[in-house]
């Protein structure tokens, strides 16, 4: 399950992008938007952003009495939702998770309007059709429309891939790979799965090492790190000891060698790393666009 709480950008994880390249960053105390080259081109005047996703980012500004309020900017930083939410996140399949002032949790659209009505505790975006949503501290997916696709009865639970997804019923077991009737694709647990991507879905083994599996439970590159993110354009970034992070491919060859203290997704030829107290935007051959600081 993504661990992306809300919109709240957190440094590890600033690395998704709309094809116009607009690459959230903070600068002088606020976060703004750059392009690929580092220029500004929606100043930053937002306490905090989130990356673009269907044309539309979730960003907070603060108001008088001082709290956070979220609402959904274009490409141009005009306002297409007023900032009015306790919390947001990113837009999928047309809708996006919001937070009401109860801190409820549902679904507007591009429009604004109210689609699912606010009765998660916690929700997270759409992909591929699905969402995963919480209510009384458990988990499971819905559909567009609202409707349940695996039961809100998990202590985990991962996105759908391919009619599969990963989840774990209490915080005691293992996770296991399930179809959508929740029968076990493979007898083989794991101490954790992250989602789903480009088939493959981070793993964690009985010794504390990271690996991917296929939809099938198999491991497909064998667990040799120590932590390890989904695939995204056809690379993971992975820890090979702490804080010490590179990327490799399908097959488990490093393309990027280890050097970073936090990797993180690529989109659009770009990905976001930590070094030290610089983020370096990088693109595929490890060349550096331009940096910017906590």
């Amino acid at each position: 399950m993504k661990r992306i709480l809300v919109v709240i950008l957190t440094f590890s994880s600033l690395a998704v992008f709309s094809q116009q390249v607009r690459i959230p960053v903070f600068r002088d105390g606020k976060f703004g938007f750059a392009d690929a080259t580092g220029n500004m081109v929606i100043p930053a005047t937002y306490t905090i952003a989130s990356p673009f996703s269907d044309g539309l980012a979730a960003v907070a500004i603060t108001n008088d009495q001082q709290m956070w309020r979220y609402g959904f900017i274009d490409e141009s930083g005009q306002w297409v939702i007023p900032p009015t939410y306790s919390a947001a996140n990113a837009f999928g399949s047309g809708l996006a998770p919001v937070a009401m002032d109860n801190f409820k949790w549902g679904f507007i659209d591009r429009n604004g309007e109210t689609v699912i009505p606010g009765t998660y505790q916690l929700a997270y975006g759409f992909e591929q059709g699905t969402a995963q949503v919480q209510r009384k501290n458990q988990w499971g997916l819905i559909n567009t429309a609202g409707e349940e696709v695996v039961p809100i009865q998990y202590y985990g639970v991962t996105n759908l891939e391919k009619d599969v997804y990963a989840a774990q019923v209490t915080m005691y077991d293992p996770w296991f790979i399930l179809d959508r009737q929740g029968n076990k694709v493979s007898e083989k647990g794991f101490g954790k799965v992250r989602d789903f991507d480009e088939g493959l879905a981070p793993a964690r083994n009985e010794d504390e090492l990271w690996g991917f599996v296929n939809t099938s439970g198999e491991w497909v590159i064998e667990p040799a790190y120590t932590d390890a993110f989904s695939f995204s354009e056809g690379l993971a970034a992975v820890e090979v000891e702490y804080a010490n992070w590179g990327f490799i491919d399908r097959t488990g060859k490093m393309i990027i060698e280890p050097q970073y203290d936090r990797g993180t997704l690529f989109r659009n030829g770009f990905a976001v790393a930590e070094r030290g107290l610089e983020f370096l935007v990088i693109n595929k051959a490890n060349q550096v666009q331009f940096t910017f600081s906590r």
